[in-house]
């Protein structure tokens, strides 16, 4: 098995990643998870 680097967040990647925590509703959170992957597999 390959070791991974760990990076550091940053203070946005952290800020994302505790308000994302936050919301309570699971459903709000997929579809915040789903915008964001497809962000990336449709950037140009």
């Amino acid at each position: 098995m390959a070791s991974e680097e760990v990076l550091p967040l940053d203070t946005s990647e952290k800020l994302l990643l505790d308000s994302y925590r936050a919301i309570p509703n699971k459903e709000i959170q997929e579809s915040i998870l789903k915008i964001t992957t497809n962000a990336t597999r449709h950037s140009d």
